[in-house]
Protein backbone atom coordinates (compact mmCIF):
# COMPACT_ATOMS: atom_id res chain seq x y z
CA UNK A 1 0.00 0.00 0.00
CA UNK A 2 3.17 2.22 0.72
CA UNK A 3 4.97 1.66 -2.10
CA UNK A 4 1.88 1.95 -4.60
CA UNK A 5 1.11 5.52 -2.22
CA UNK A 6 4.58 6.26 -3.04
CA UNK A 7 4.57 5.29 -6.81
CA UNK A 8 1.63 7.58 -7.94
CA UNK A 9 3.34 10.63 -5.62
CA UNK A 10 6.18 10.06 -8.05
CA UNK A 11 4.36 9.97 -11.09
CA UNK A 12 1.65 12.52 -10.00
CA UNK A 13 5.43 14.73 -9.75
CA UNK A 14 6.04 13.85 -13.03
CA UNK A 15 3.14 14.89 -14.81
CA UNK A 16 3.11 18.17 -13.06
CA UNK A 17 6.42 18.68 -13.97
CA UNK A 18 5.81 18.05 -17.62
CA UNK A 19 2.51 20.05 -17.76
CA UNK A 20 4.87 23.16 -16.44
CA UNK A 21 7.20 22.77 -19.41
CA UNK A 22 4.49 22.93 -21.90
CA UNK A 23 3.55 26.09 -20.53
CA UNK A 24 3.29 29.24 -23.47
CA UNK A 25 4.19 32.70 -22.01
CA UNK A 26 2.64 35.73 -23.76
CA UNK A 27 4.87 37.25 -25.93
CA UNK A 28 4.26 41.16 -27.86
CA UNK A 29 5.60 42.17 -31.06
CA UNK A 30 8.23 45.20 -30.78
CA UNK A 31 6.64 47.72 -33.17
CA UNK A 32 8.61 49.15 -35.69
CA UNK A 33 9.09 52.54 -36.72
CA UNK A 34 7.51 53.27 -40.53
CA UNK A 35 10.34 56.03 -41.57
CA UNK A 36 9.41 58.57 -44.71
CA UNK A 37 8.71 57.69 -47.71
CA UNK A 38 6.79 55.36 -45.75
CA UNK A 39 7.83 52.33 -47.60
CA UNK A 40 6.10 54.23 -50.66
CA UNK A 41 8.19 54.68 -53.97
CA UNK A 42 7.75 58.71 -54.43
CA UNK A 43 8.35 58.53 -58.25
CA UNK A 44 4.84 56.42 -58.56
CA UNK A 45 3.48 59.98 -57.02
CA UNK A 46 2.27 63.05 -58.72
CA UNK A 47 3.21 66.50 -57.14
CA UNK A 48 0.23 68.13 -56.63
CA UNK A 49 1.79 71.49 -54.56
CA UNK A 50 5.35 73.11 -54.29
CA UNK A 51 5.49 75.72 -52.27
CA UNK A 52 7.97 78.07 -50.28
CA UNK A 53 6.31 79.36 -47.69
CA UNK A 54 7.62 82.27 -45.89
CA UNK A 55 6.85 84.39 -42.93
CA UNK A 56 9.15 86.61 -40.56
CA UNK A 57 12.51 85.02 -40.15
CA UNK A 58 10.74 81.45 -40.68
CA UNK A 59 11.21 80.45 -44.54
CA UNK A 60 10.98 76.93 -46.08
CA UNK A 61 9.87 73.67 -48.88
CA UNK A 62 6.56 71.62 -48.86
CA UNK A 63 5.56 69.43 -51.67
CA UNK A 64 2.53 67.51 -51.59
CA UNK A 65 2.62 64.22 -53.35
CA UNK A 66 -0.37 62.12 -53.88
CA UNK A 67 -1.61 58.57 -55.50
CA UNK A 68 -5.32 57.24 -55.54
CA UNK A 69 -6.15 58.42 -51.77
CA UNK A 70 -2.61 59.01 -50.65
CA UNK A 71 -1.05 61.89 -49.88
CA UNK A 72 2.54 62.24 -48.93
CA UNK A 73 3.10 66.05 -47.60
CA UNK A 74 7.05 67.25 -46.69
CA UNK A 75 7.37 70.17 -45.46
CA UNK A 76 10.96 71.87 -44.38
CA UNK A 77 10.70 74.57 -41.79
CA UNK A 78 14.10 77.15 -41.17
CA UNK A 79 14.23 79.17 -38.44
CA UNK A 80 17.06 81.94 -39.14
CA UNK A 81 20.43 79.62 -38.95
CA UNK A 82 19.32 77.97 -35.59
CA UNK A 83 16.71 75.53 -35.99
CA UNK A 84 15.08 73.32 -38.80
CA UNK A 85 11.81 71.37 -38.65
CA UNK A 86 11.02 68.48 -40.71
CA UNK A 87 7.80 67.30 -40.82
CA UNK A 88 6.75 64.25 -43.67
CA UNK A 89 2.88 63.42 -43.38
CA UNK A 90 1.46 60.22 -44.38
CA UNK A 91 -2.35 60.10 -45.07
CA UNK A 92 -5.14 58.43 -46.65
CA UNK A 93 -8.25 59.27 -47.64
CA UNK A 94 -6.98 62.92 -45.86
CA UNK A 95 -6.98 60.35 -42.68
CA UNK A 96 -3.66 60.66 -40.73
CA UNK A 97 -1.65 57.56 -40.45
CA UNK A 98 1.70 58.52 -39.69
CA UNK A 99 3.43 61.35 -38.79
CA UNK A 100 7.48 61.46 -39.09
CA UNK A 101 9.06 64.68 -37.50
CA UNK A 102 12.72 65.93 -37.24
CA UNK A 103 14.33 68.81 -34.95
CA UNK A 104 17.62 70.15 -35.46
CA UNK A 105 19.05 72.64 -33.22
CA UNK A 106 22.29 74.51 -33.17
CA UNK A 107 24.53 74.91 -30.11
CA UNK A 108 28.18 74.63 -29.00
CA UNK A 109 30.04 71.78 -27.04
CA UNK A 110 30.95 73.41 -23.42
CA UNK A 111 33.93 71.84 -23.19
CA UNK A 112 35.46 72.20 -27.05
CA UNK A 113 33.68 75.27 -27.66
CA UNK A 114 32.87 73.57 -31.42
CA UNK A 115 29.40 73.82 -32.59
CA UNK A 116 27.17 70.93 -32.76
CA UNK A 117 24.03 70.20 -33.34
CA UNK A 118 20.82 68.75 -31.19
CA UNK A 119 18.82 66.07 -33.44
CA UNK A 120 15.28 64.83 -32.73
CA UNK A 121 13.51 62.19 -33.86
CA UNK A 122 9.70 61.44 -33.70
CA UNK A 123 7.40 59.35 -35.34
CA UNK A 124 4.03 59.20 -34.56
CA UNK A 125 2.33 56.16 -35.75
CA UNK A 126 -1.45 56.17 -35.95
CA UNK A 127 -2.21 52.73 -37.61
CA UNK A 128 -1.06 50.85 -34.70
CA UNK A 129 -3.59 50.21 -31.54
CA UNK A 130 -3.07 51.95 -29.42
CA UNK A 131 -1.27 54.59 -31.58
CA UNK A 132 2.57 54.47 -30.82
CA UNK A 133 5.36 57.30 -30.48
CA UNK A 134 9.17 56.11 -31.20
CA UNK A 135 11.69 59.15 -30.26
CA UNK A 136 15.01 59.80 -29.86
CA UNK A 137 16.94 62.49 -29.42
CA UNK A 138 21.11 62.81 -30.47
CA UNK A 139 24.28 65.10 -30.46
CA UNK A 140 25.63 65.25 -34.08
CA UNK A 141 28.81 67.60 -35.37
CA UNK A 142 25.43 68.33 -38.30
CA UNK A 143 22.35 68.08 -39.24
CA UNK A 144 21.91 64.88 -40.77
CA UNK A 145 19.86 62.19 -38.41
CA UNK A 146 21.65 59.65 -40.37
CA UNK A 147 24.75 60.05 -38.49
CA UNK A 148 22.81 58.76 -35.59
CA UNK A 149 23.69 55.63 -33.68
CA UNK A 150 21.05 55.88 -31.27
CA UNK A 151 17.89 53.58 -31.17
CA UNK A 152 14.29 55.36 -31.16
CA UNK A 153 12.68 54.20 -28.11
CA UNK A 154 8.94 53.71 -28.42
CA UNK A 155 5.94 54.34 -25.96
CA UNK A 156 2.42 54.25 -26.13
CA UNK A 157 1.01 57.83 -27.38
CA UNK A 158 -0.74 59.34 -23.85
CA UNK A 159 -3.70 61.61 -24.83
CA UNK A 160 -3.81 60.05 -28.62
CA UNK A 161 -7.07 62.48 -29.86
CA UNK A 162 -5.16 65.96 -29.05
CA UNK A 163 -1.86 65.29 -30.47
CA UNK A 164 -3.58 63.91 -33.76
CA UNK A 165 -5.98 67.22 -33.98
CA UNK A 166 -2.96 68.95 -33.26
CA UNK A 167 -0.64 67.55 -35.81
CA UNK A 168 -3.48 67.78 -38.96
CA UNK A 169 -4.31 70.87 -38.15
CA UNK A 170 -0.30 72.03 -39.14
CA UNK A 171 -0.83 70.70 -42.69
CA UNK A 172 -1.24 73.27 -44.93
CA UNK A 173 -4.00 72.27 -47.88
CA UNK A 174 -4.17 73.71 -51.27
CA UNK A 175 -6.76 76.80 -51.55
CA UNK A 176 -10.25 75.76 -52.81
CA UNK A 177 -12.01 78.62 -54.66
CA UNK A 178 -15.63 78.55 -55.54
CA UNK A 179 -18.33 80.33 -57.48
CA UNK A 180 -22.35 80.03 -57.82
CA UNK A 181 -22.38 81.46 -61.78
CA UNK A 182 -23.27 78.73 -62.89
CA UNK A 183 -24.23 75.31 -60.98
CA UNK A 184 -23.83 73.04 -64.33
CA UNK A 185 -20.26 73.87 -65.13
CA UNK A 186 -17.00 72.78 -62.62
CA UNK A 187 -16.98 75.77 -60.90
CA UNK A 188 -14.98 74.25 -57.81
CA UNK A 189 -10.77 74.47 -58.77
CA UNK A 190 -7.84 73.97 -56.36
CA UNK A 191 -4.65 76.59 -57.37
CA UNK A 192 -1.29 74.49 -57.16
CA UNK A 193 2.02 75.96 -57.61
CA UNK A 194 5.50 74.55 -58.15
CA UNK A 195 8.45 76.95 -57.17
CA UNK A 196 12.35 76.18 -58.63
CA UNK A 197 15.01 78.16 -58.86
CA UNK A 198 16.79 79.57 -61.98
CA UNK A 199 19.66 78.44 -62.78
CA UNK A 200 21.14 81.49 -64.66
CA UNK A 201 19.58 84.62 -62.78
CA UNK A 202 19.21 82.49 -59.32
CA UNK A 203 15.58 84.50 -58.88
CA UNK A 204 12.84 82.14 -57.46
CA UNK A 205 10.64 80.73 -60.27
CA UNK A 206 7.01 79.43 -60.02
CA UNK A 207 4.50 77.76 -62.22
CA UNK A 208 0.44 77.85 -61.01
CA UNK A 209 -2.14 75.04 -62.38
CA UNK A 210 -5.58 75.27 -62.07
CA UNK A 211 -7.19 71.54 -61.48
CA UNK A 212 -11.26 71.87 -61.96
CA UNK A 213 -13.16 69.75 -59.77
CA UNK A 214 -14.37 67.15 -62.59
CA UNK A 215 -10.81 66.21 -63.63
CA UNK A 216 -7.80 65.18 -61.95
CA UNK A 217 -5.13 66.51 -64.36
CA UNK A 218 -3.67 69.95 -63.50
CA UNK A 219 -3.87 72.66 -66.46
CA UNK A 220 -0.84 75.16 -66.61
CA UNK A 221 -1.49 78.70 -65.83
CA UNK A 222 1.77 80.54 -66.29
CA UNK A 223 5.11 80.55 -64.99
CA UNK A 224 6.92 83.93 -63.91
CA UNK A 225 9.48 85.26 -61.42
CA UNK A 226 8.59 86.19 -58.17
CA UNK A 227 4.55 85.67 -58.20
CA UNK A 228 2.94 86.56 -55.52
CA UNK A 229 -0.73 86.01 -54.42
CA UNK A 230 -2.85 89.49 -54.66
CA UNK A 231 -5.31 89.63 -51.58
CA UNK A 232 -9.00 90.10 -52.61
CA UNK A 233 -8.68 93.67 -50.44
CA UNK A 234 -6.12 95.09 -52.82
CA UNK A 235 -6.89 94.40 -56.13
CA UNK A 236 -8.44 97.29 -56.89
CA UNK A 237 -5.40 99.06 -56.43
CA UNK A 238 -4.30 97.54 -60.04
CA UNK A 239 -8.00 97.56 -61.75
CA UNK A 240 -8.49 93.94 -61.12
CA UNK A 241 -12.14 93.15 -61.28
CA UNK A 242 -14.06 92.42 -58.12
CA UNK A 243 -15.10 89.43 -59.95
CA UNK A 244 -11.58 87.79 -59.97
CA UNK A 245 -11.02 84.26 -58.36
CA UNK A 246 -7.47 84.59 -58.14
CA UNK A 247 -4.74 87.49 -58.49
CA UNK A 248 -0.83 87.31 -58.69
CA UNK A 249 1.93 89.71 -59.05
CA UNK A 250 5.08 88.94 -60.55
CA UNK A 251 8.32 91.38 -59.73
CA UNK A 252 11.95 90.46 -61.15
CA UNK A 253 15.04 93.63 -61.72
CA UNK A 254 12.66 96.41 -62.44
CA UNK A 255 9.67 94.90 -63.75
CA UNK A 256 7.19 92.10 -63.58
CA UNK A 257 3.66 91.01 -64.82
CA UNK A 258 -0.15 91.33 -63.18
CA UNK A 259 -2.49 88.34 -63.84
CA UNK A 260 -6.06 87.52 -62.24
CA UNK A 261 -8.44 85.03 -63.47
CA UNK A 262 -12.32 85.02 -63.97
CA UNK A 263 -15.26 82.51 -64.59
CA UNK A 264 -17.34 83.55 -67.71
CA UNK A 265 -20.15 81.27 -68.78
CA UNK A 266 -17.56 77.79 -68.90
CA UNK A 267 -14.61 79.09 -68.81
CA UNK A 268 -11.93 80.55 -66.93
CA UNK A 269 -10.63 83.22 -68.54
CA UNK A 270 -6.95 84.42 -67.58
CA UNK A 271 -5.59 88.20 -68.30
CA UNK A 272 -1.84 89.57 -68.13
CA UNK A 273 -0.59 93.13 -68.42
CA UNK A 274 2.93 94.16 -68.05
CA UNK A 275 4.16 96.59 -65.52
CA UNK A 276 7.48 98.42 -64.83
CA UNK A 277 8.27 101.54 -62.45
CA UNK A 278 7.40 104.38 -65.30
CA UNK A 279 4.60 102.71 -66.90
CA UNK A 280 1.52 104.19 -66.87
CA UNK A 281 -1.45 103.44 -65.05
CA UNK A 282 -3.82 103.01 -67.79
CA UNK A 283 -2.69 100.38 -69.15
CA UNK A 284 -4.87 97.49 -70.13
CA UNK A 285 -4.76 93.73 -69.16
CA UNK A 286 -4.74 91.20 -72.46
CA UNK A 287 -6.40 87.92 -72.21
CA UNK A 288 -3.64 85.42 -71.61
CA UNK A 289 -5.57 82.53 -72.39
CA UNK A 290 -8.53 80.79 -71.91
CA UNK A 291 -9.73 77.41 -70.24
CA UNK A 292 -12.50 75.34 -71.22
CA UNK A 293 -14.71 73.94 -68.04
CA UNK A 294 -16.45 71.28 -69.56
CA UNK A 295 -19.85 69.97 -68.41
CA UNK A 296 -19.38 67.42 -65.08
CA UNK A 297 -21.83 64.45 -64.50
CA UNK A 298 -22.40 64.52 -60.32
CA UNK A 299 -23.56 61.09 -60.66
CA UNK A 300 -19.89 59.73 -61.86
CA UNK A 301 -18.19 58.00 -58.88
CA UNK A 302 -14.83 58.99 -58.71
CA UNK A 303 -14.17 55.34 -56.58
CA UNK A 304 -15.52 51.55 -55.15
CA UNK A 305 -15.26 50.16 -52.07
CA UNK A 306 -16.23 46.06 -52.30
CA UNK A 307 -17.04 44.48 -49.01
CA UNK A 308 -17.46 40.79 -48.02
CA UNK A 309 -20.37 38.95 -46.15
CA UNK A 310 -19.21 38.49 -42.46
CA UNK A 311 -20.78 35.38 -41.49
CA UNK A 312 -21.37 34.08 -45.71
CA UNK A 313 -17.82 35.56 -47.82
CA UNK A 314 -20.12 34.50 -51.27
CA UNK A 315 -22.24 37.71 -50.21
CA UNK A 316 -20.40 40.07 -51.57
CA UNK A 317 -21.44 44.36 -52.34
CA UNK A 318 -19.77 47.18 -53.93
CA UNK A 319 -20.70 50.42 -52.93
CA UNK A 320 -19.47 53.95 -55.56
CA UNK A 321 -18.78 56.78 -53.64
CA UNK A 322 -18.32 60.38 -55.51
CA UNK A 323 -17.07 62.96 -52.98
CA UNK A 324 -16.81 60.97 -50.09
CA UNK A 325 -20.27 60.18 -50.33
CA UNK A 326 -22.35 57.00 -51.13
CA UNK A 327 -24.31 56.67 -54.43
CA UNK A 328 -25.27 53.58 -54.93
CA UNK A 329 -25.11 49.58 -53.67
CA UNK A 330 -25.03 46.74 -56.20
CA UNK A 331 -25.01 43.17 -55.12
CA UNK A 332 -22.85 40.42 -57.05
CA UNK A 333 -24.27 38.77 -59.29
CA UNK A 334 -27.63 41.49 -59.52
CA UNK A 335 -28.18 43.13 -62.49
CA UNK A 336 -29.35 46.54 -61.34
CA UNK A 337 -27.84 49.00 -58.77
CA UNK A 338 -30.04 50.28 -56.20
CA UNK A 339 -29.82 53.92 -55.42
CA UNK A 340 -28.68 55.09 -51.71
CA UNK A 341 -30.40 58.38 -49.91
CA UNK A 342 -27.81 60.38 -47.83
CA UNK A 343 -29.29 61.03 -43.85
CA UNK A 344 -26.97 61.85 -41.64
CA UNK A 345 -22.90 61.75 -40.77
CA UNK A 346 -21.48 61.40 -37.51
CA UNK A 347 -17.82 61.68 -35.96
CA UNK A 348 -15.99 59.92 -33.61
CA UNK A 349 -12.12 61.11 -32.12
CA UNK A 350 -12.24 58.77 -28.82
CA UNK A 351 -10.96 55.84 -30.74
CA UNK A 352 -7.64 55.01 -31.61
CA UNK A 353 -8.24 56.14 -35.05
CA UNK A 354 -11.08 58.92 -35.95
CA UNK A 355 -14.05 57.31 -37.01
CA UNK A 356 -17.38 58.53 -39.34
CA UNK A 357 -20.20 56.92 -39.23
CA UNK A 358 -22.58 57.50 -42.56
CA UNK A 359 -26.19 56.34 -42.68
CA UNK A 360 -27.99 56.39 -46.25
CA UNK A 361 -31.87 55.03 -46.88
CA UNK A 362 -32.08 52.36 -49.52
CA UNK A 363 -34.11 53.33 -52.13
CA UNK A 364 -35.95 51.01 -54.68
CA UNK A 365 -39.29 51.98 -56.79
CA UNK A 366 -39.35 55.60 -54.58
CA UNK A 367 -39.90 53.57 -51.32
CA UNK A 368 -37.43 53.31 -48.75
CA UNK A 369 -36.84 49.42 -48.23
CA UNK A 370 -33.77 49.00 -46.20
CA UNK A 371 -31.00 51.39 -44.46
CA UNK A 372 -27.49 51.25 -44.52
CA UNK A 373 -24.91 52.13 -42.11
CA UNK A 374 -21.47 52.37 -43.32
CA UNK A 375 -18.51 52.89 -40.98
CA UNK A 376 -14.52 54.01 -41.70
CA UNK A 377 -11.94 53.93 -39.18
CA UNK A 378 -8.24 53.83 -40.28
CA UNK A 379 -7.99 51.55 -42.98
CA UNK A 380 -10.98 49.77 -42.45
CA UNK A 381 -14.53 50.09 -43.77
CA UNK A 382 -17.58 48.16 -42.57
CA UNK A 383 -21.34 48.23 -43.16
CA UNK A 384 -24.46 46.93 -41.75
CA UNK A 385 -27.99 46.59 -43.61
CA UNK A 386 -30.95 46.46 -41.84
CA UNK A 387 -33.78 45.14 -44.44
CA UNK A 388 -37.28 46.87 -43.65
CA UNK A 389 -39.71 44.18 -44.16
CA UNK A 390 -38.09 42.06 -40.79
CA UNK A 391 -35.65 44.13 -39.30
CA UNK A 392 -33.04 41.20 -40.45
CA UNK A 393 -28.92 42.52 -40.15
CA UNK A 394 -26.53 41.63 -42.58
CA UNK A 395 -22.79 42.60 -42.05
CA UNK A 396 -20.15 42.69 -44.18
CA UNK A 397 -16.54 43.74 -43.97
CA UNK A 398 -13.82 45.68 -46.81
CA UNK A 399 -12.38 43.05 -49.01
CA UNK A 400 -8.55 44.61 -48.78
CA UNK A 401 -7.75 42.52 -52.08
CA UNK A 402 -9.50 44.70 -54.28
CA UNK A 403 -7.66 47.86 -53.47
CA UNK A 404 -5.81 49.80 -56.15
CA UNK A 405 -2.57 50.40 -55.07
CA UNK A 406 -2.80 51.95 -51.82
CA UNK A 407 -6.35 53.44 -52.56
CA UNK A 408 -9.64 52.32 -53.23
CA UNK A 409 -10.92 50.68 -56.37
CA UNK A 410 -10.89 53.08 -59.34
CA UNK A 411 -13.34 50.45 -61.46
CA UNK A 412 -16.56 48.66 -60.43
CA UNK A 413 -15.79 45.26 -58.75
CA UNK A 414 -17.85 43.18 -60.65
Amino acid sequence: MTKTLLALLILSAIGCKKESKTEVSPTTETPIANFFPFKHNLNDFKLSKSEIPGEGDCWGETNEYTKDNVKIISETIQCSEYSQNIFHYLLNKDSLNIVHHIMYESSFDEKTSQPITIASELVYDFTMNPAILFKKTDTLSKRDIKLSKKELISEELTDTNKKYSELLSQIQTSKEITSSENTEIATTFTLSQKNTIENESGAPSTEIFVTPSNSEKPIFIVKDYNLMPIDDNSRSNYNIPNSSKFAFQSWFAGGGALYYGVLENKNLKIFKKFIDEGQSENSNFKLLKEIPFTETNSTIPDHYICYNGDSNKNLQIMISFQNEKALTVKYKDQKDSIKLEFENESYNNNTSAPTTISNYKEIIDNKVTGKYKLTHSGIWDYVIYTRSKDGKTFNFTINHETLTGEGYSKSPCF
